[in-house]
């Protein structure tokens, strides 16, 4: 039997969670906000993540260009109580981490390169 998309990602984003200790939540959202696929705390809304992250995304791709830095590969929200780390999976979709402060930023961002990838493959 072969497993549907919805369990192949959630697979993907449970594989980035242990890989990296520190992330606490994850999330495949739409270019438009719409959550295809999460991982996130019972009291964490979706609809808000997807929100945020495609805007966090569309502002920065923006500044990108203004500001002639080229095609934005990551955007880091870096917080008092951890990170938010918002890359671009394709064309249509991106990938939201929700990173606790005490994470390794170079392991987080090869993981998180393995890991869009993967998801590469299925979108």
């Amino acid at each position: 039997m072969v497993p549907t998309i919805s369990a192949q990602l959630d697979a993907i984003l449970n594989d980035f969670e242990r890989s990296v200790p520190h992330v606490q939540a994850t999330a495949v959202v739409s270019t438009d906000g719409l959550v295809i696929a999460s991982r996130l705390p019972k009291d964490v809304e979706e609809d808000r993540i997807g929100a945020m992250g495609a805007a966090i995304l569309s502002i920065s791709s923006r500044s990108g260009d203004e500001l002639d830095r080229g095609e934005m590969t990551r955007v880091l929200v870096e917080g008092t109580n951890g990170y938010i780390l918002i890359r671009s999976i394709g064309e249509y979709a991106i990938l939201v981490a929700l990173v606790e402060k005490e994470v390794r930023l170079g392991m987080l961002f090869y993981e998180c390169k393995k890991c869009i990838e993967e998801l590469s493959k299925i979108l």
